[in-house]
């Protein structure tokens, strides 16, 4: 209806809601394709680099091949971004891009410490090649990609990845000291388990917020079994862990003992994967493949050192997020296995709430010991007879 002026009013704010939504709409969409143009350009620049440090590598012309890549697993400084500190090209990969770049990058590096110290001088100069070695043996390359790659989180770090540095290492660092330790790391941060069970039981909970985190933790935690792996490749990569772990990082470091009880203890391991690990274990103990034996070692077995406190916790976390998944699965299939749990657990706590209970099981417990103790010592004085 017109007003006195001569106005539609009746339709001027339906006109201008549909403009504006279209103008909000015309501006979301053009984000959206300059957002994807550009994941794309990066995505290709990328490639394309990627394939000519690969071509480079092959050719043996290491200082080209680095010095090539480096720009990939290098964050840009605030000055080239006029904002602040982003991560390194790299980071914002596919996965397999992703492992591809980190995996060619740590193969440029071990190209690069096995070079004769003078042929790797003559390439690179003494101070660079130098630094390039020793950050291979003192395990810095470790720091490098958890920090320039998946954001400082070490549990983010892809499982291929985290093969090729723990193979680097055992190739040629000093020690395994670091080398057991950032895998005993990287484990206990991938088992760790997640204890919020409301989506088991089909409730629903208030999302928690979530901290930034690579994409290298993309899939869902709560597909993932109670070995961690997702998918059966996943799953393959970890039991490869498991075995540079327990049998060769632990065995350089003498630690014998602990390999066969986190064997023994793994979740990751089925019953055949590990008896093949323990008769692994047990082959190279009888071959005498021990690094260094001990002064106190008279029979010539191997003394484990104490294993960490990081390895330990791995193995627990790891069992209790086992033993959650157990009971996850198995109240959702069977509503009323947690109704009589709760109920057996009442019923044992009103029990032993009533005092006269207590005292009659205490006086029952203290006579069966006395009994015990009796017949334990007729059996010495007969034996002294």
């Amino acid at each position: 209806m017109a007003t006195s002026n001569g106005s539609h009013s009746g339709f001027s704010p339906t006109l201008a809601d549909n403009l504006s939504s279209s103008h909000i709409m015309s501006a979301s969409m053009s984000s959206l394709s300059s957002s994807i143009s550009s994941a794309r350009n990066s995505s290709s620049h990328i490639s394309k680099t990627y394939r000519q440090a690969s071509t480079l590598f092959l050719t043996r012309r290491l200082p080209e091949a680095l010095s090539t890549i480096l720009p990939l697993i290098t964050p840009p400084s605030e000055e080239e971004t006029g904002t602040a500190a982003e991560p390194a090209p790299v980071a914002k990969a596919s996965r397999t891009t992703r492992i591809k770049v980190w995996s060619l990058y740590l193969t440029i590096l071990n190209a690069i410490v096995e070079l004769d110290p003078d042929e790797g001088k003559d390439a690179f100069g003494t101070q660079e090649w130098r630094a390039l070695v020793s950050k291979v043996r003192e395990g810095e390359i470790w720091e490098e990609v958890v920090c320039n790659g998946y954001h400082g989180v070490e549990g983010d770090v892809d499982s291929d990845v985290v093969i090729n540095l723990a193979t680097l290492l055992l190739a040629h660092a000093r020690t395994q000291t670091l080398n057991q330790k950032r895998l005993e790391n990287y484990l206990a941060a991938a088992n760790t388990p997640n204890l919020d069970l409301s989506g088991r039981f089909g409730t629903s909970a208030e999302p928690s917020p979530a901290r930034h985190r690579s994409p290298a933790k993309g899939k869902s935690s709560a597909a993932s079994g109670p070995s961690g792996a997702a998918t059966p490749r996943d799953l393959s990569a970890r039991v490869k862990i498991l075995e540079l772990y327990t049998l060769h990082v632990l065995l350089r470091n003498d630690e014998w003992d602990y390999a066969r009880e986190f064997i023994s203890m793994s979740s990751v391991l089925d019953e055949e994967r590990r008896e093949a690990f323990l008769q692994a274990l047990q082959s190279l103990y009888e071959d005498g493949a021990t690094p260094k034996l001990s002064s106190t070692s008279k029979k010539g077995k191997a003394v484990a050192a104490r294993p960490s406190l990081a390895s330990r916790a791995a193995m627990v976390l790891s069992n209790v997020r086992a033993l959650i998944e157990h009971l996850g699965g198995s109240f959702q299939s069977n509503p009323m296995l947690l109704l009589r749990t709760l109920a057996f657990i009442i019923g044992l706590l009103l029990i032993f709430s009533r005092k006269n209970i207590r005292e009659r099981i205490s006086r029952i417990l203290g006579n069966s010991w006395g009994k015990i103790k009796a017949t334990a010592g007729m059996g010495v004085k007969v034996s002294y007879i």
